[in-house]
């Protein structure tokens, strides 16, 4: 069971988020790995300003994720 979070020390907790703003996210994280990858296996192939640009779209893809997230804290619930 999830209820509001009491941030509690020790207590577990779950982390939903939109779909679309999850979908932007992974896609920018897949974009930026791809740059670094190309990269890494033919030094010099991708331009600086191309890595920065990948770099800063996943920066803000995930500023996004974050302030769209919600925090739920589990709940053991006991079954008699």
């Amino acid at each position: 069971m999830l209820k509001d979070p009491s941030f509690e020390p020790g207590a577990s907790y779950v982390y939903t988020f939109g779909t679309a703003v999850f979908d932007s996210y992974d896609d920018a994280e897949n974009e930026l790995l791809e740059v670094l990858i190309a990269e890494v296996t033919d030094p010099g192939s991708v331009p600086v300003k191309r890595i920065r640009e990948a770099r800063e779209k996943a920066g803000e893809a995930y500023k996004k994720l974050l302030e769209d997230r919600k925090i739920y804290q589990e709940v053991d619930e006991d079954v008699d």
